[in-house]
């Protein structure tokens, strides 16, 4: 009879908050893998409240110079919680990336929103959590033997044309049913846009601007089989778009388009004038839609875009937040940390969660990456929080 009532609640609970539960797309293991730099199996020895502390038994992916790893802590929250508490003693296999490369100030942090990175080690199985608390249970020993090649894979089709990559792929899939499972190039993709080249900024013929000594990313829809030149710049072909690269002086600069026939290419077909601009410093974005005031749920996290024509960026602009400063001032409260990535700490997160009218949050000593990999220091954001604005 208990039996038959936690079903029946379990059922009530999904169908009431299906919707919730739905608005996180959880990542498939192969995603995970994909996307992930690196992968250690070991030991949780420590705790605390920002990071948990792995002592490693063996490195899966890309060998690191430290015993014990400082990993920044999954944070439960509405769509998305970890399969059980943190404990010292669990052991794990942790996927997880470096949150930059460029400056000594640095997290390791796992990817994913539901808990998806970490895979908990129960004897001789691992279990891979797809849903809340729905897991898929892998041999372990099948599974680091497919992580090994999977890794391969990673190595070898960099750079290659989709055809080779098909090939490659064949090859390691004949090796079980595992490897068609868990080794693909597909990547986890927010927007369902086509996967592109990081480090490139996101144009159209429409836009009319390029940035300079910068790959500006050029879509062109239709059928027809297209070269693009520029004078004063470089132009790369890719599968679903151009990267187009000024480097001249001139503050304008024609973008040549001609159509392929097969005698050739129909000279002067369409030429269309952009103006060149260097890179622009971005503003600081906290969710809060580029305004000063926050007026929504406490933040999460903080974020680079430039704002084009008193609008917000849809992320085209890939300025990428280092490291930082916050200070939140509450009366006669001052609560300050630093940070290593764009997203919050769960010490921070929780200190924004008791966020009160008027609190201010100042954000300094702020270094972002720019699209053309330079490091820049950008000057202090102050935000005030006003969840209840007055009305205009």
């Amino acid at each position: 009879m208990k039996t038959h009532w936690k079903l029946c609640f379990i059922a009530l609970f999904i169908f009431f908050h299906k919707d919730l539960l739905a608005d996180y797309p959880y990542l498939k293991l192969s995603q995970v893998i994909n996307v992930s730099d690196y992968c250690a199996m070991g030991t949780i020895v420590r705790l605390d409240q920002n990071y948990f502390y792995l002592k490693v038994e063996r490195y899966v992916f890309t060998s690191l110079p430290y015993d014990t790893l400082k990993i920044r802590r999954f944070q439960d929250w509405s769509c998305g919680r970890r399969i059980s508490p943190y404990a010292v003693g669990q052991r794990e296999l942790v996927f997880f990336v470096k949150s930059n490369e460029k400056i000594p100030e640095f997290d390791f942090l796992l990817y994913g929103g539901g808990g998806e990175s970490e895979l908990q080690i129960r004897n001789d199985s691992a279990y891979y959590q797809r849903w809340f608390s729905l897991t898929e249970r892998y041999s372990l020993p099948a599974l680091l033997d497919v992580l090994c090649d999977a890794l391969d894979f990673k190595v070898q089709h960099q750079g290659k044309p989709p055809s080779q990559i098909q090939e490659l792929l064949r090859s390691f899939h004949s090796k079980s049913a595992l490897h068609q499972q868990l080794i693909t190039d597909e990547k986890f993709n927010w927007t369902g846009e086509p996967d592109l080249r990081e480090g490139a900024i996101s144009c159209s013929l429409e836009l009319q601007v390029l940035f300079r000594n910068t790959p500006n990313r050029i879509y062109i829809k239709g059928d027809d089989i297209l070269f693009l030149s520029m004078i004063e710049g470089e132009v790369e072909e890719k599968e679903k778009y151009y990267l187009v690269t000024p480097y001249g002086k001139d503050d304008f600069e024609y973008l040549n388009i001609y159509r392929k026939e097969s005698e050739g290419l129909v000279p002067n077909d369409f030429r269309k004038l952009f103006a060149i601009l260097d890179l622009p410093e971005p503003d600081l974005i906290m969710d809060n839609g580029g305004t000063d005031s926050l007026v929504h749920y406490p933040p999460r996290y903080l974020t680079a875009e430039h704002i084009w024509r008193n609008a917000l960026s849809d992320g085209a602009y890939p300025y990428k937040i280092l490291a930082y400063t916050i200070t939140v001032k509450s009366g006669s409260s001052v609560f300050t940390r630093r940070l290593a990535s764009t997203s919050f700490t769960p010490e921070v997160i929780n200190r924004m969660e008791r966020l009160l009218d008027g609190d201010l949050i100042i954000v300094t000593d702020v270094q972002v990456l720019y699209p053309d990999e330079t490091v820049h220091h950008l000057k202090e954001r102050r935000f005030l929080y006003c969840p209840y604005p007055p009305d205009n």
